[in-house]
């Protein structure tokens, strides 16, 4: 099984914190622990102050979703974020980095 292609957009400022977000497309959980590995291996994004994700697989066998989320410290975030990827998409990893700046 291949890491998918991990795309890291722009930088987000919001109220004096800058955010880096990550999306990847995932079709299963061994895909969503590569790419969190893979970001991880980024020393800037292994330290950033939370690394919040979300995921959210469709299981065609199963007619069901596999999806998951993570806070790391900040409160409801992965929640909410899964919660957008419930309401609009069926096959990705989401993962925002808090950190002071981030250039990939």
């Amino acid at each position: 099984e291949e890491i998918p292609p991990i795309k890291n957009g722009n930088p987000i400022t919001d109220r004096r914190s800058t955010f880096q977000p990550h999306l990847a497309p995932v079709v299963t959980p061994s895909q969503v622990k590569m790419v969190l590995e893979k970001l991880y291996e980024n020393k800037k994004i292994a330290s950033a102050t939370h690394n919040i994700y979300a995921y959210r697989i469709f299981c065609e066998d199963k007619h069901s979703f596999l999806q998951d989320c993570e806070d790391n410290g900040e409160t409801a975030a992965g929640g909410r974020l899964l919660h957008l990827l419930q309401v609009i998409i069926r096959r990705v990893i989401v993962c925002f980095s808090r950190v002071p700046w981030v250039e990939l």
